[in-house]
């Protein structure tokens, strides 16, 4: 299962494969991401992980990314991060092709404004 992680606005997404859960946080995403994700894997430990890296909310692109290499870490999982390059809208898919190739970033770093 590939863990998709998107924190660039007010609302958390995260998929697990194409299962979509998104919880609105605000200012609270500092308090409720993790256990947002956590309680969303449900012991499952991923394959691979996808951030979203793209212009967005400062503290939210920190926060996404700190998180991710955390559990990327932990599961030794590899981690790659995606944009929408070619235009089309889908940067999950982008990742994921990444991630099918074998690449990994080790690390993601945020994108700020």
């Amino acid at each position: 299962m590939i863990l998709y992680i998107d924190t660039l606005g007010p609302e958390a997404k995260i998929w697990l494969d194409d299962e979509l859960h998104s919880r609105e946080m605000g200012r609270k995403m500092s308090d409720e991401l993790m256990s947002f994700v956590m309680d969303a894997l449900d012991e499952e430990i991923p394959s691979g992980i996808v951030v979203h890296k793209d212009k967005g909310s400062f503290t939210g692109a920190r926060l996404g990314a700190s998180l991710a290499n955390t559990i990327a870490e932990v599961y030794d999982a590899p981690i790659v991060a995606a944009n929408d390059e070619d235009g089309d809208g889908d940067w999950r898919e982008n990742g994921r092709e990444r991630l099918d190739e074998g690449e990994n970033d080790g690390m993601v770093e945020p994108e700020y404004e």
